[in-house]
């Protein structure tokens, strides 16, 4: 991932920050099977990141293959979300 935030031209410490939330909202989300109603915030975080995701691919103009993993996962929550 470093090397990944050092091509879009991000600081390093914006790569924990950005796991950090990854992981703190994957947890939160696998926590809403146990207290339905929650999902909906870790699923909005997650959004914006792929969002943030999928703008950082269009600036380095990487192929869309690449941004298809965001893609997908943005689309997800998007369905938590509105769901």
């Amino acid at each position: 991932m470093r090397e990944e935030f050092a091509t879009y031209g991000l600081p390093e410490w914006f790569c924990y920050v950005v796991g950090f939330l990854k992981v703190t909202s994957g947890v939160a989300l696998l926590a809403a099977f146990a207290f339905p109603g929650i999902e909906v915030y870790p699923a909005a975080i997650v959004s914006v990141l792929m969002i943030g995701a999928l703008s950082m691919h269009v600036k380095v103009k990487d192929p869309i293959k690449k941004s298809l993993p965001a893609a997908s996962v943005l689309l997800m929550c998007l369905i938590i979300i509105l769901g």
